[in-house]
């Protein structure tokens, strides 16, 4: 479990991702490089969202499933050109991502490059966010995943709409020898700087599922809410009999829920529901009025109970505004 090192700076960073503007380093996620004439149809006959079709300057969350319809992959990949993509994956999970790629690479004409020490990667959070980069000279984009090139005093960049925490956020990929300085002038321009704790805080605030948090093995993306990550009616991709019928039905097995704890707990824990094993705790995180939120993935008949156990932690249920629902 995270807690805050530093609460006074923890507090801020929250309260600034909620009312103006947050900065948070994201250099430890893993990025990569996929490229070549082959690499849009590659991807296109795997994964769950239209790659041929996306258009340039368009991004998306994506998933390469089991046959069970069961995520074994997720990123979110951005379109450079005809030929070249990034994929930006969760902290360790590149390699991951590049393995389960090419292990159904068979002479395609594509590489995979792992561009982890050639760029850093910032993210702005907040309402004022858009302000603020304009107050640079930057144009924010405004579509989900929408990106295009940017320099700041003469840092070039490559800005993305990401809303990680909430409406808006930004993405910011940075060569590595500008970072700093980068960071420095949109620190200077008003954005409080927050750590992990605080993003991580912040991500379960907004029930944001996150690889392989709640977006793994366990769960079909649809039992998360995923579906900007699947493009309804396209063609084969392993696990689309899953995906098509449980959208035709309309009931996935699992939903997320996020959750209030009276005490803390770890992330993977069994919830039972009457001594009944309903679900798992996905992830756990500090709130600013001292307790601890949560998100879950339960059963679908038990999602609406009005509380759970996790072990001899009481759980019950948490609007997305914070209040009690």
């Amino acid at each position: 479990m995270l807690n805050p090192t530093d609460p006074t700076a923890f507090h801020q960073a929250f309260a600034a991702a909620r009312q103006r503007a947050a900065l948070f380093d994201l250099s430890a996620r893993d990025r990569l490089r996929i490229a070549g004439r082959d690499a849009a149809s590659f991807q296109n006959r795997l994964l769950t969202y239209d790659v041929r079709n996306l258009p340039a300057g368009a991004g998306a969350r994506v998933f390469l499933l089991d046959a069970r319809g069961r995520v074994e992959l997720a990123f979110h990949l951005l379109r450079l050109d005809e030929e070249t993509f990034l994929a930006d994956c969760a902290p360790g999970h590149g390699e991951a991502v590049l393995e389960g790629l090419d292990r159904f690479h068979f002479g395609e004409a594509l590489t995979f490059t792992a561009i982890n020490e050639a760029h850093g990667l910032l993210h702005l959070a907040g309402p004022k966010a858009p302000a603020l980069l304009a107050g640079l000279g930057l144009k924010p984009p405004e579509a989900a995943h929408a990106h295009h090139e940017a320099t700041l005093d003469g840092a070039a960049m490559h800005l993305v709409r990401h809303d990680r925490l909430g409406d808006p956020g930004f993405d910011l990929w940075i060569c590595r020898p500008k970072l700093d300085e980068v960071q420095e002038r949109l620190r200077a321009a008003g954005a409080v700087p927050g750590d992990g704790t605080a993003f991580e805080a912040l991500r379960v605030n907004a029930g944001r599922p996150e690889h392989a948090n709640e977006l793994g093995p366990h769960t079909v993306p649809l039992d998360v809410g995923a579906l900007d990550g699947i493009s309804e009616g396209k063609g084969c991709y392993p696990g689309q009999e899953v995906i098509e019928r449980t959208l035709a039905l309309g009931k996935p097995a699992q939903r997320l829920v996020t959750v209030w704890l009276d005490g803390p707990a770890d992330a993977g824990a069994d919830i039972t529901r009457d001594g009944a094993l309903v679900g798992a705790l996905t992830s756990v995180a500090p709130h600013p009025d001292g307790r601890f939120i949560g998100l879950a993935v339960l059963r679908r008949r038990h999602a609406d109970a009005d509380e759970w156990q996790c072990g001899d932690v009481r759980l019950t249920p948490r609007a997305l505004d914070g209040k009690a629902a």
